[in-house]
């Protein structure tokens, strides 16, 4: 069962549904007791605490070599809808297919167009380095004021020029909440990126605070009662207030990769629907 409990419960209070609904549907589900729904929801309250404790902090300065994408399934590539620019050859969609088995890195290009690929790791992990150093010192030219801790450094003088301005923050139509339930659009807080279930921030959703990451999507639980896990589920990406977000084809930071950095709405388009099995962001 999804979300319907707390989408139903939610309803109560819009007056989108009557009482006699929602207590037909919890019975639909077995949940026949205020134990029972009290346990239910302590549960959902707890799942986002343990999340948390399942991110581990993002380290750029790692190496290729610590990758074993020899224990991984080989590498089969989904048809993006855009474009694909590779070494200077701009390829139709399909051709993607000539490189399966080969790790290929992603990143959404700028004009919209067409998906930038490059075949090199070390190179995209010096990208990756250089993206984190840029990203550290713009916040800094805002008065000193870092995004990822929200703290003046000691000592430097208040700032003197207008704060950073509001990002653009789709509003999702999706819900919020300890896993993507409830009712309200995203809220305002710190650096984070939000990943979703479905495309257009639609959907169940997980976050990850900035300069964090999930090394294993397997563990980390899915469904309103924690029955499946979050691996090869995300469809759209929402950053708010974070420079970069990194979708990993395998576990544990492995395999083929796609980075964005200005939220993606629909990651079909670039062939990455359904496909992360771990991510990072900053």
């Amino acid at each position: 069962m999804r979300n319907q409990v707390l989408d139903l419960i939610s309803a109560i209070a819009a007056g989108d549904a009557t009482r006699a609904e929602v207590v037909a549907a919890l019975r639909n589900e077995g949940i026949d007791s205020l134990d029972v729904l009290v346990d239910i929801l302590a549960h959902v309250t707890r799942k986002s605490s343990r999340n948390e404790a399942l991110t581990h902090p993002v380290d750029l300065q790692r190496t290729s070599l610590q990758s074993k994408p020899q224990s991984h399934r080989p590498t089969v590539h989904k048809i993006p809808r855009l474009p694909f620019l590779l070494r200077g050859t701009l390829y139709d969609p399909e051709d993607i297919e000539r490189f399966n088995g080969q790790e290929l890195h992603f990143v959404a290009a700028q004009t919209g167009d067409c998906t930038l690929v490059i075949d090199d790791r070390e190179l995209m992990e010096r990208w990756w380095q250089l993206s984190s150093l840029s990203a550290a010192a713009k916040g800094y030219q805002h008065g000193g004021y870092h995004w990822s801790s929200g703290v003046r450094p000691q000592g430097n003088p208040a700032p003197t020029v207008p704060s950073l301005p509001e990002p653009e923050i789709p509003s999702p139509h999706g819900t919020s909440g300890p896993e993507g339930y409830g009712t309200a659009s995203a809220p305002p807080g710190p650096p984070r990126t939000v990943f979703w279930e479905d495309a257009n921030y639609e959907g169940s959703s997980i976050e990850l605070k900035a300069h964090r990451g999930y090394h294993d999507l397997t563990e980390v639980p899915y469904t309103f009662f924690g029955t499946g896990d979050w691996n090869d589920t995300i469809s759209s990406v929402q950053m708010i207030y974070t420079n970069f977000a990194v979708l990993y084809e395998h576990v544990d930071l492995a395999g083929s990769t796609f980075t964005c950095y200005h939220g993606e709405p629909n990651l079909t388009q670039h062939g990455w629907n359904d496909r992360a099995s771990s991510l990072e962001t900053w």
